[in-house]
């Protein structure tokens, strides 16, 4: 669920149930709710297991709250919605053969997108990145002899 405006909290505890937190003054706007962040998590921890995602579902629809279902990757993979528009593609990566990939969101008339470069490999690219950087030769080569470079 994605509550984002104070009118949204407020539906929202009203549907878990718990109305009277919208006037509870760590609760009741969203600088008071992102100051007390960890409490407002235990609120919905504590009623979370009351009821079905499918029961949530319906009654978060009903109160006009966004929400979703968490999804494991092959839910995602196998849901019925994401394969009927397409949301995801085939390709033939050149050195790690098949893989599935996000489509591309947009479709333009007379110009259609494709996938033109496979995902690039871990550190595929870092020589090039960081010359573009400023980085001379010497200074690349000392980077990746250390493990400082891959935490920025």
């Amino acid at each position: 669920m994605i509550a984002v405006t104070d009118e949204q909290w407020r539906r929202l505890f009203a549907a878990i149930g718990r109305p009277a937190l919208i006037m509870d003054e760590s609760f009741a706007t969203i600088s008071a709710r992102a100051r007390n962040i960890d409490a407002v998590y235990a609120v919905l921890t504590e009623v979370m297991p009351e009821r079905s995602t499918a029961e949530w579902g319906a009654i978060l629809d009903a109160a006009d709250i966004p929400n979703g279902a968490v999804n494991t990757l092959e839910g995602l993979l196998a849901d019925e919605y994401l394969q009927e528009t397409a949301f995801f593609q085939p390709i033939e990566h050149p050195t790690d053969g098949p893989m599935t990939t996000l489509a591309i969101p947009v479709e333009f008339d007379g110009t259609p997108a494709s996938i033109r470069l496979s995902a690039p490999k871990l550190g595929e690219h870092t020589d090039p990145v960081l010359r573009d950087a400023g980085l001379s030769k010497a200074e690349i080569a000392a980077a990746q002899g250390s493990d400082h470079w891959l935490a920025s």
